[in-house]
């Protein structure tokens, strides 16, 4: 190999190279030594027996150079070539194939994870849009579940309405007449009694049938509204219509009030009479005979009264008391009402700003504490805004008494009853006939029929729900025609749901009476609607007279829809503004309608709001009366039109006229 190739070729698995060496002549064998070194290196090493043994070396070529030397020769070299040849897997073309492999079997691994995590998400929105579907069915049964549920709660608010007016309309017609004949003089001890037992019992239908109604969520009492209310009055109250009953039982009833002066709260007073009503009859009832009742009136420490209603009966089981307040909870052990009274109890003395505590001992009795805000002296005065929530009382009515005595026809105030009743027509036209004249129609329709053929009425009292054309519908009517815009109205009605209450008032209707009713609540609110009727009333001239004077806009130049409406308008303010306390909202109460709508009613005709064009008129009332020198001082012309402050007055009619009031009377 060496002879052709020039070389030494070491294969990866030769571990030595033996070399021996020898020189051409036998004689120069003997005498001389073979040395020799690697070319890269300095150092000659001399053989041993002209051989030499090498290992361990390095892949690559090797040049290794042997020289001999003797003291006759020269020295002469001699060059091999040693080419290790490294193992495989550190050849180029090893790790060339090595790495296209490994390169290859990165990506074909990439690939795989690649189309398996494809795979996966395929099969995952595979699985997704089962479960959208699986969803979207499942919506679509929840939906139409949802709409049968909708569907069948809406039937059941129209039959609990239609039940409502069911009921409502005959408990009317038991219980008013009940009410009038217990006010007669001349009756017997017998009939006095069977008639408070009527109406007792009619009062308790009527309470049940307002708790069911609550329960349904088909009415909240829209006819009452927060006021002050003197909290004895109620529970003396509630006391006389229970004592009769207690009575019979032998059972005692005692009130005892620490108070020095009268306690108030603020509150809705049929609610609040609902929540002591609720708690007294069944202590009543679950009282034994001959035991007794003891109600308390006290303040805490936290300036609240406290109405504590203690009775010595059964008592309450330890395991139902936490759930007495709880809708239809029914007591295991019988002791407590399986009604819907406590839980309507407290949700009313909760809206009054309360709560109800409640301590008892089986066996012995049960204490329940009625624990209600107080209403402080000093909250009295109250914004203009609250103020228009509370109920007016009977005193704040600045109408005279009318005259019972006879009197022309001309004289009388024209009502309309529009009610489909017989029995309720009769029942109302007894109340109002001894004051106004009453006259009756079925229907909207026939309303509208009487309207045309007959001289308009000075109020309308309509019901809701009644044939051909109902309430809403007339009302409506109403309203849209210039002629009879004016005219209030007074809806009567045993519908007392929300949307009919909201209804009527986007339509401008301010008082809503809910059947049943007592007499002398309608006959207020009808006293309050209708003004007082003066054979000789200074407001038509004084209104002429202003006219002419150009200190009010003419009426012809307003559109003939305006021209009724602003006329009455007018006439109302200058027969009422001699009154001190006259505000816009007690202007809104006799027109029959709201305070926001006669603001919108007055500003779209004339521009002006309410409360300016009061002022105006009464700065050229006052005007004119001082112009006329018809009063002796200034004093009497500013009560002519109800002004008390006269400095501020005085200031305002010098800013408005240039000139002050008492210059007229020198």
């Amino acid at each position: 190999e060496y002879q052709y190739k020039k070389e030494i070729t070491l294969l990866p698995g030769d571990k030595y190279l033996q070399l021996k060496l020898g020189l051409p002549n036998a004689d120069l064998q003997v005498e001389s030594t073979i040395a020799f070194k690697f070319k890269e290196h300095a150092q000659w090493q001399s053989t041993q027996n002209n051989s030499i043994l090498l290992s361990g070396l390095s892949p690559g070529i090797h040049t290794l150079i042997f020289k001999s030397m003797s003291s006759k020769n020269a020295q002469e070299e001699c060059r091999v070539k040693i080419r290790v040849l490294p193992p495989l897997y550190a050849r180029p073309w090893f790790i060339l194939l090595f790495l296209i492999i490994l390169v290859t079997s990165v990506c074909a691994w990439l690939n795989y994870l690649f189309k398996r995590h494809a795979r996966q998400e395929q099969e995952l929105q595979s699985r997704i849009d089962k479960k959208t579907r699986q969803i979207l069915e499942d919506k679509a049964i929840i939906q139409q579940q949802v709409e049968r549920l909708a569907k069948f709660s809406e039937e059941k608010t129209r039959f609990v309405t239609g039940i409502t007016h069911e009921l409502r309309t005959p408990l009317s017609l038991v219980l008013n007449p009940l009410q009038k004949l217990s006010q007669s003089k001349n009756l017997l001890p017998i009939e006095k009694s069977l008639i408070d037992m009527g109406t007792r019992n009619a009062n308790q239908l009527l309470k049940v049938i307002n708790e069911i109604l609550y329960v349904n969520a088909s009415e909240q009492f829209l006819d009452s509204e927060f006021k002050v209310i003197p909290i004895e009055l109620i529970v003396s109250k509630l006391i006389r219509e229970y004592r009769i009953l207690a009575k019979m039982k032998g059972i005692k009833i005692r009130l005892i009030n620490k108070y020095t002066v009268q306690p108030k709260v603020f509150a809705i007073e049929k609610e609040l009479e609902m929540v002591f009503s609720n708690i007294l009859s069944n202590a009543v009832k679950f009282t034994p005979q001959h035991g007794q009742i003891i109600i308390s009136l006290y303040e805490d420490h936290f300036k609240q009264i406290n109405i504590s209603i203690a009775d010595n009966g059964s008592g309450i089981h330890p395991n139902d008391l936490p759930y007495i307040f709880e809708r239809y909870f029914q007591a295991g052990s019988g002791n407590l009402s399986t009604g819907i009274g406590l839980y309507i109890a407290l949700e009313f003395a909760k809206k009054a700003g309360g709560n109800i505590l409640v301590e008892s001992e089986l066996g012995t009795g049960s204490n329940f504490n009625v624990v209600l805000p107080l209403y402080a002296s000093e909250e009295e005065t109250l914004s203009s805004d609250t103020a228009a929530l509370i109920i007016p009382s009977s005193n704040t009515n600045k109408f005279s008494e009318i005259d019972n005595q006879k009197k022309p026809d001309k004289t009388y105030a024209k009502i309309l009853l529009v009610e489909d009743n017989p029995d309720m027509v009769r029942l109302l036209s007894t109340y109002l006939n001894p004051k106004y004249q009453v006259h009756a129609a079925s229907d909207g329709q026939s309303a509208i029929d009487f309207l045309h053929a007959n001289p308009l009425p000075d109020l309308i009292v309509c019901d809701i729900m009644m044939p051909q054309m109902n309430g809403f519908q007339f009302i409506e009517f109403l309203k849209s025609n210039a002629a009879y815009a004016q005219i209030p109205v007074l809806i009567q009605t045993a519908v007392a749901n929300s949307k009919d209450r909201q209804k009527a008032t986007l339509l401008g209707i301010a008082e809503y009476l809910i059947k049943p009713y007592e007499e002398k609540e309608l006959l207020r609110i009808v006293q309050k609607m209708i003004p007082i009727k003066k054979e000789n009333s200074p407001t038509d001239d004084l209104l002429q007279q202003l006219r002419k004077e150009k200190l009010l806009p003419s009426l012809l130049q307003f559109h003939a829809e305006d021209h009724l409406w602003l006329q009455n308008f007018e006439k109302m303010v200058l027969s009422l503004m001699a009154e001190p306390d006259f505000s816009t909202d007690q202007l809104a109460r006799h027109l029959g309608v709201t305070r926001m709508t006669l603001y919108r009613k007055l500003f779209k005709i004339t521009g002006i709001k309410p409360n300016d064009y009061l002022n105006e008129v009464r700065l050229q009332a006052a005007r004119l009366l001082l112009e006329d020198q018809s009063h002796p001082d200034l004093k009497s012309v500013l009560g002519a039109i109800g002004v008390k402050d006269a400095r501020n007055f005085e200031k305002k009619f010098t800013l408005r006229f240039g000139k002050k009031p008492l210059s007229y009377f020198v």
